[in-house]
């Protein structure tokens, strides 16, 4: 499989960010320069600029980006961003993600086959 720029858009702050990854040993799949803060840009989600700003930084078109979200707020900002969205919704019905415009999906294995 090609191996797909990737990056963290959040509402948290950058050490949370770190912090999460380093816990669910996720952090040697991200290049530090590719966690993007809503501190950074001052703007949060729902609003789609944080979106927006990780794509621009990535050098990817808003409509070439897929996210995955876990929130409501999330799946509303990459909807504005005009991105494609998949809403995570592991042991939940994921009825509020996908009500907010998220195809909702409830394993990592199905978003692999998917990308």
């Amino acid at each position: 499989m090609e191996q797909l720029p990737k990056c963290v858009g959040s509402n948290g702050p950058r050490h949370k960010i770190i912090s999460n990854l380093q816990i669910t040993k996720l952090i040697h799949h991200f290049d530090e320069a590719h966690l993007f803060s809503a501190y950074d840009i001052q703007k949060w989600k729902p609003l789609p600029d944080l979106y927006l700003h990780a794509a621009n930084r990535m050098n990817v078109a808003p409509q070439e980006c897929v996210v995955i979200e876990d929130s409501v707020a999330g799946v509303k900002a990459a909807r504005a961003a005009g991105m494609t969205v998949y809403g995570y919704a592991g042991n939940t019905n994921g009825a509020a993600l996908m009500a907010a415009g998220a195809k909702v999906i409830s394993s990592m294995d199905v978003l692999i086959r998917i990308l």
